[in-house]
């Protein structure tokens, strides 16, 4: 019955991100493929931005960067460089539901970035897109603190710390495996890349 299915945009994959419903590799993988192969070719953009955070998540980057490309490539027009909301250039256009999809897949997908109810989570894979060496995400705000990002392919991530809210009481305490503190202005924070960083108000 199933494969007879045609659907128009991502719905299972969204358990995996950005509900991050627990489940297994194997589970996701299947997922993943199962409905790749059943969405129809010309949905919307923002499909493929969250089969390219799946993938990522899963190590496979061939996936992710075919998916990635796939969130963008087809739907966005000259002269402008705006989305629409098909392929063929039919429906919204300025389509910010797959200009979402496609940030989406840059801070939460290539960035690592995952937001929790009580804290934050950093994790790159340091895999980045179109052969990049380094990716900067600036002003990431959380908790009213503004952090930069900075990931170098294959090797570190960088966490710095541009401005604090000065109007907090609770400073922003992080963890990485061993490695605990208080965040403090300017303070920068070097890990490899796939290990886990996490940042929440201190308790």
């Amino acid at each position: 019955m199933l494969d007879k299915t045609i659907i128009k945009q991502a719905d299972v994959v969204l358990l995996g991100y950005p509900l991050m419903w627990s489940m297994s590799d194997d589970i996701r993988r299947n997922n993943l493929l199962t409905y790749e192969r059943l969405t129809r070719a010309d949905g919307p953009a923002m499909t493929w931005s969250m089969h390219s955070i799946g993938f990522l998540d899963l190590n496979d980057y061939e996936k992710a960067d075919s998916n990635f490309q796939r969130s963008y490539a087809s739907y966005v027009r000259a002269p402008f460089n705006v989305w629409t909301e098909t392929q063929s250039g039919i429906g919204a256009v300025n389509f910010l539901t797959g200009i979402g999809g496609f940030l989406q897949a840059v801070v939460f997908g290539y960035g690592g970035l995952r937001l929790k109810i009580d804290q934050i989570e950093i994790k790159p894979t340091g895999h980045l897109p179109n052969q990049a060496t380094k990716f900067v995400l600036y002003g990431i705000k959380y908790q009213g603190d503004i952090l930069d990002l900075t990931i170098n392919a294959n090797s570190t991530y960088e966490i710095f710390v541009r401005e604090q809210n000065p109007n907090s009481t609770v400073p922003l305490a992080y963890q990485h495996g061993q490695d605990r503190g208080i965040l403090k202005l300017n303070d920068r924070l070097s890990y490899p890349i796939n290990t886990l960083l996490i940042i929440r108000p201190s308790p």
